[in-house]
Formats: structure tokens, sequence, C-alpha cells
């Protein structure tokens, strides 16, 4: 009997000690990741949250994308974008796995145009940082831009979903900037004059037709209300 209960302990150990390695070996290393396109919108002021996008490919299913480190210097004018990724053990799939990454570079206070550069200090953009006109978040007062979609094809459609928290707001103007490989819409919200507002959810949907756009990879950048975006990379055919 003893020896029973001295070759159960022995095993017991051991599998914990088996799973503390699998779990050990299961913990992703960090490792450097490359963008292979990075779209810049145009527009930002310093009193902005300065967004960017990238993406790029890895090339097999042991990768995630994983936080980038971003240094800011603006003194030189200058911005380290040094994108990051999870590599897992195991097996992985040999295949190409695209990915795409918004970046959050936060308030820049100082104006001018910053470089954007890799860890190694190669360029791969640039930011214009115009100085801010109002000491409000935005220039405009956006709507609350819950959903967007796009539909490829002549008209090269963008649908809007809103949510007004009172039905004594509307869209009053969309503004349309068609950039390098970036489009920003601009949806402003319009306040409705009218006796006794309602409170609660009131959902509208804006239908915007860009038209001709060039064929290619765009950033669609769409403003909305508490200093949010939504980001999504398109491809027009």
């Amino acid at each position: 009997m003893k020896y029973f209960f001295a070759l159960l302990i022995t095993n017991v150990i051991g599998f914990s000690a088996q799973a503390a390695d699998l779990a050990s070996d299961s913990t992703p290393t960090t490792v450097p990741a490359t963008f292979k396109n990075l779209y810049v919108p145009r527009g930002f002021d310093s009193n902005d949250n300065i967004q960017v996008a990238g993406e790029g490919v890895f090339s097999n299913s042991c990768f995630k994308i994983a936080p980038p480190v971003v240094s800011i210097d603006e003194s030189g004018k200058k911005i380290t974008l040094a994108a990051q990724a999870y590599q897992y053990s195991g097996m992985c799939m040999q295949m190409l796995i695209p990915f795409q990454q918004v970046v959050d570079l936060g308030i820049i206070k100082t104006p001018g145009v910053y470089k954007i550069l890799t860890a190694a200090g190669v360029q791969i953009g640039e930011v214009d940082v115009a100085a801010a006109r109002t000491s409000e978040p935005d220039d405009f007062f956006y709507a609350p831009v819950q959903r967007v979609s796009f539909e490829d094809g002549a008209d090269n459609t963008v649908s809007l979903r809103v949510e007004f928290p009172t039905n004594c707001l509307t869209i009053g103007e969309v503004r349309v900037d068609k950039q390098q490989n970036v489009v920003v819409i601009q949806p402003i919200a319009k306040l409705v004059r009218r006796f006794g507002c309602a409170m609660g959810y009131f959902p509208v949907t804006e239908v915007i037709k860009l038209g001709k756009v060039n064929q290619g990879r765009y950033l669609l950048h769409v403003r909305s209300s508490g200093s949010q975006a939504n980001n999504q990379i398109i491809a027009i055919q």
C-alpha cells in the first residue's frame, strides 16, 4: 500500500511538471513585425487623437498582431512606430495570413510635419499636424457612428449606421475627402429645434456614394462623436 501511494504521488508530481512545461511552451514570444502598407489620414490637429492604420502579412498561422511600440519626438518631428507580433509554438499552417491594425498615436501638441519611422529608422509615412483652431474636442459635432459598411461598385457606396441619443439630432452634412490612399468621411450632426425632445435610441442610416475612385486599397476613416473614428481598410476594384 505504501508503494502504491508513493507511485501515485510520483505520477501526480510528474503530470504537474509536464503540465507546467506545456503551459510554459504555450506562452508566446514577442517579435518584430512589418507593416507592408501604412495609411495616414490628413486633417489632424494638435488636440486630436491621431490614428493611422497598417497592414501586412504573416508567413504562417503561428503569429498574431501585438500592440506596437510608439515613440514620439516632438522636437525632432519624428514618430517611431515599431510593429510587433506574438509568435506561438506548436503546429503552424504554412500559409500567408494577412493582418491589419489601427494605431493610436495620441495627441501631438506641437504642430508640424512628422516623419513616421520603423524601429530601424526607415521612413514609412508622414503625418501633418495642424494647430488646433478650437478648444473643443473636434472642429465639428460629429454624429455617433456605430457601424460602417462599404459596397464596391460603380457608386462605391458607404453606409453609416448612426444611433442618436435624442430625436432632436440628425445628420446635417456629410463631407468626403478622397486622399491618396485614404477616404475621410465627416458626418456632421445638426440640432433640430422642436418642442419636447425625446431621449433614447434613434437609429439613422446615411448612404454616401463616393463615385469614381481609382483602383487600389484605401483606409476608410469615418469620424464620429467622442473623438472616436471608425477605421477599416477597403479594396476598390
